[in-house]
Order: C-alpha cells, then sequence, then structure tokens
C-alpha cells in the first residue's frame, strides 16, 4: 500500500457498473469494484476518470480536503514543479556536482571502453 496522499475515488451511489475504467486502467488495476484505488501500482494518470460516463463518479482526491482540485494539467504542473525545485536546491547546495574536475572526466570519458575501467559488481568482458 502506498502512502500517497492522493487517490482514485469512486461515488458508489452513481457509480453504473459500467467497468470502463477498469478497461481503461493501463495497469488493470479493479476501479470498477473499490472505492479508492489505494496501490502502488496507480500513478494518477486519470485514464479511469476520464473514460467514466457519469459525472464525478470517479475523481482524484486529495486526503483531508474532500475535494476534487486535481486535473491531468494541474498534477503535471505539481510534478514538474516539484523535480524542479529538487534540481534547483541541490544546485545550490552543490549535491549535483560532481568531485571529478572537468579535465579528469576528460580523459576518463577517452578511456572509457579500455579493459580496466570495469563495473565494480558486474564483470563485462
Amino acid at each position: 500500500m502506498g502512502l500517497c496522499p492522493t487517490r482514485i475515488q469512486r461515488d458508489l451511489d452513481i457509480c453504473i457498473s459500467c467497468k470502463s475504467c477498469s478497461q481503461a486502467c493501463p495497469y488493470y488495476l479493479p476501479v470498477d469494484k473499490k472505492r479508492y484505488i489505494i496501490s502502488r501500482e496507480c500513478n494518477g494518470c486519470m485514464e479511469c476518470t476520464l473514460v467514466c460516463p457519469v459525472e464525478n463518479t470517479l475523481e482524484f482526491k486529495t486526503l483531508g480536503t474532500g475535494k476534487n482540485g486535481w486535473s491531468t494539467a494541474k498534477l503535471g504542473i505539481v510534478i514538474i514543479g516539484i523535480y524542479t525545485g529538487v534540481v534547483y536546491i541541490a544546485g545550490i547546495t552543490g549535491h549535483w556536482k560532481s568531485s571529478i574536475t572537468e579535465h579528469e572526466f576528460r580523459v576518463r570519458l577517452q578511456n572509457i571502453n579500455s579493459p580496466e575501467i570495469t563495473h565494480p559488481t558486474v564483470g563485462f568482458r
């Protein structure tokens, strides 16, 4: 079970059990049988919500808010924002930089296919 605060929620009172949601799910999750989709496989693509013929039957909700404030565009913007923030913070704190100098990197790159350079756990020959 994932620890994600957002999940797909199905309104049992208005669902017509057409199974369109489960058929559209790229991970074959039983969306038509569960009230909440709590699964590591669910990546929030919202394909199930897009094919549902009954409005507001399936919603992507955040726990504690009870609101459906998510759309594919909003979710994409949040993910891009988080990614950009992590990369920015890693850059300004020095975690994005390697301890190898530019010159040492170029020398190693020229010798990348030599037999002296091997992966520590995989013995490619």
